[in-house]
């Protein structure tokens, strides 16, 4: 789990893996001219749930959690966009969403090295009070 997002980075149970396989289903037929926004994936989920036996409601922040899953686990090609989800096998999209993943890796470590700047900063005008 990841401190301070616990609950969105938790540990994958039965429930989750039923959520997780509704989801990989839905997004195995998407493709690039027609993909599924969070939302959209979240409303078929929730109407589908009694269908597919989960239980709780599904929630935005679930739909990025199992997309996660499906990528570290390499279940499915999952692309993102600010147009939605969809599957491709196409080698120059895959490479752009694996740039795209590895750049807003960059920038949160950049945020993190500010912040500890910002200690130290900070531990110095102490120091100096």
């Amino acid at each position: 789990m990841i401190i301070n997002f616990e609950q969105y980075t938790k540990r994958v149970n039965a429930e989750d893996q039923k959520v997780i396989q509704f989801i990989a289903n839905v997004l195995s037929k998407t493709v690039k001219d027609y993909p599924m926004k969070s939302d959209e994936i979240v409303l078929s989920a929730n109407s589908l749930k009694e269908f597919y036996n989960f239980e709780g409601v599904v929630k935005g922040h679930d739909v990025r959690r199992c997309v996660n899953y499906i990528r570290r686990n390499a279940i499915l090609p999952v692309i993102a966009t600010s147009k939605g989800y969809y599957c491709s096998y196409d080698m120059v999209e895959l490479q752009k969403n694996i740039q795209g993943l590895k750049e807003r890796a960059g920038a949160i470590i950049a945020a993190a090295e500010g912040l500890e700047e910002v200690m130290q900063n900070t531990k110095q005008c102490q120091h100096l009070n």
